[in-house]
């Protein structure tokens, strides 16, 4: 039996079960609803006293009479019990084991401490809540290489431990190793690894510390909060929830983020590839573009060459016609002129001989100037020449507009059908600025989720937490919020000395917490309420002088939280009375 002795290793206090006096290691401390830590094994016996007794009174019998004894000892007497229990008793149990069973639901044992009747949980008492606290490994710091003594020597010798019981986990010598299996029946004891026989191993274990209250270690995960507290937070803003032990949280959180890495990898490879089929998409696009550029230029190249030798025909065809033209002109304007001109001498002669009175001459002038003159077709001719108004149509220009359609030019050149091979269902027809403006936005669209989740990365791993108090007392008056002038830390800049006002740097879970004591309150009371964007959520009465008022709210970024009197009174400077603190318990910044 244990001599309910404290173990001690360097600088390491380990406490034992007031019961058995046996040390908590290994034997799973239970937290009663009283607050109050036994060892399983001895709550497990008080409930069999328990139910034995049930059928009898409960007047004083103390529910651990037999709980002195030691484990084993206990152990022993339940294996009498059953042995000596007869088959038909067996058989009896078991047809009527619908009704224990109902029978277990409603078992009551007291405390053995403090003597209040506790119902057994559905499941038996290892629903109990862990205490981590004095539930710890007996395990020295490896770095240290200390040897390793055995757990179990009486007479001070404290030798090396060389075997270890895989029940109870004792390491004791080579000696105490043969003494415990007789002591502790049904035992297994077995030799330590070669590696570990004098030495001591241990895990390092990296704490976090409870953002509301500094220096506590987060040892619990509430369930319904789904959020990691201290024990403090356990018996305060989370009593009556449903917590479970802290690290076994981070094995379950550690098997869902390993399937979240796995999802986000295989999203990642799909994003990869996403990418690269765009990159060589995108090299594709230009290659297609520069052939169809080229077969385009060559098109409109060949087109060109047979307008321009059409057009050179036209002109050509109209030179012709402007040199026969004015061939016919010239040949016109002579005969008119070298006519003109023999008339023009005519009339002088004649009109000379005229006023000479060449006689002679004038019959001879006579003849000549009759013969000079113009016949009448001719003259008719010429007049209708001369007279003849507007424009000589020289040119006449004829062309079929409709011997060349547009759609027949664009056929011609070629056009983008936009049809992809690597798709059943043809794609409509776009231009190719229509595909660089998809592609752009495409490539703008990945860019905005990176950095969106970069930002949520971010946000769901801040740290957000404040604790702010009084220098000098501070009179208040109704309406105004509290001004908290000290700040013990203000992580994130939530919270502003100068308004008393916190605005929630990001989207999640907070907590708020404030002790308040009114040295102007003798007797009496007043209320002070916490107000989200000045409205007010909650209410606290302070009466004899001490309120406190906490809650856990939900808030979005920018939101502004304040604590509000309805009254006017003074507030105590004391900074054990008087505080102010709020955390972030949880960020969510998809809720935005």
């Amino acid at each position: 039996m244990a001599t309910g002795r404290h173990y001690k290793r360097g600088s390491d206090l380990r406490l034992s079960c007031s019961l058995c006096m046996e040390s908590y290691r290994g034997r799973t401390p239970k937290l009663l609803p009283c607050f109050h830590t036994f060892c399983l094994p001895c709550l497990e016996n008080i409930v069999v006293t328990a139910t034995s007794k049930k059928s009898a009174s409960h007047a004083d019998d103390s529910p651990v009479k037999d709980t002195k004894k030691t484990c084993e000892e206990n152990k022993q007497n339940i294996e009498v019990t059953e042995k000596e229990t007869n088959p038909e008793e067996k058989k009896e149990d078991k047809i009527d084991d619908s009704t224990e069973e109902e029978e277990d639901k409603e078992v009551i044992f007291q405390c053995p401490t403090c003597r209040v009747s506790i119902p057994v949980p559905a499941g038996g008492v290892s629903q109990f809540q862990t205490n981590f606290y004095v539930d710890c490994d007996d395990e020295p710091d490896a770095s240290l290489d200390l040897p390793v003594e055995c757990d179990t020597c009486e007479d001070g010798s404290r030798e090396t431990a060389t075997h270890e019981c895989g029940d109870c986990r004792h390491r004791m010598c080579s000696r105490c190793s043969r003494m415990h299996p007789i002591h502790a029946q049904g035992h297994r004891v077995r030799p330590l690894d070669a590696g570990a026989v004098g030495k001591a191993t241990s895990k390092v274990v990296k704490t976090r510390e409870c953002p509301s209250h500094a220096g506590q270690s987060l040892c619990f995960h509430c369930r319904q909060c789904d959020v990691s507290v201290c024990l403090h937070c356990k018996l305060t803003s989370h009593e009556g929830h449903t917590t479970e032990d802290f690290m076994a949280a981070v094995t379950r959180a550690k098997g869902e983020v390993n399937r979240l890495i796995v999802t986000a990898n295989q999203q990642i490879q799909v994003l990869e590839n996403v990418l690269g089929r765009l990159e060589r998409d995108t090299l594709e696009l230009s290659r297609q573009k520069q052939e169809m550029t080229s077969n385009v230029t060559s098109k409109y190249e060949a087109l060109m060459t047979w307008a321009t030798r059409a057009c050179d025909e036209a002109l050509e065809e109209m030179e012709c016609v402007q040199r026969a033209a004015l061939t016919e002109m010239e040949a016109e304007r002579i005969v008119a002129r070298d006519t003109k001109q023999l008339l023009s001498r005519l009339v002088t002669r004649a009109a000379s001989s005229c006023h000479t009175d060449a006689d002679a001459d004038i019959v001879l002038h006579k003849s000549e100037l009759q013969a000079a003159l113009l016949d009448d077709d001719a003259l008719t001719r010429y007049r209708q020449r001369g007279n003849k108004e507007g424009h000589v149509t020289f040119f006449t220009y004829r062309s079929d507009d409709k011997a060349v359609q547009l759609d027949q030019v664009r056929d011609f050149m070629g056009r983008q059908e936009g049809q992809d091979q690597d798709k059943q269902d043809k794609m409509a027809v776009m231009s190719m600025r229509e595909l660089s403006e998809n592609a752009l936005t495409t490539i703008q669209s990945l860019e905005d989720l990176r950095m969106n989740m970069r930002t949520m990365t971010q946000n769901a791993t801040r740290l957000v937490s404040f604790r702010v108090r009084l220098s000098t007392p501070l009179n208040v008056t109704a309406g105004n919020p509290f001004i908290f002038d000290v700040v013990d830390y203000n992580e994130g800049g939530g919270y502003d000395t100068a308004t008393g006002v916190f605005t929630a740097p990001v989207t999640g879970t907070y907590i708020f917490m404030a002790n308040l004591y009114d040295q102007t309150y003798g007797s009496g009371y007043g209320y002070i309420s916490l107000s989200i964007d000045s409205k007010n959520i909650n209410f606290m009465n302070i009466s004899n002088c001490v309120g406190m008022i906490h809650d856990i709210v939900s808030l979005k970024t920018g939101q502004k939280v304040s604590l509000v009197p309805d009254s006017q009174f003074t507030l105590y400077s004391n900074d054990l009375y008087t505080f102010y603190s709020g955390a972030l318990l949880r960020a969510n910044p998809s809720a935005e």
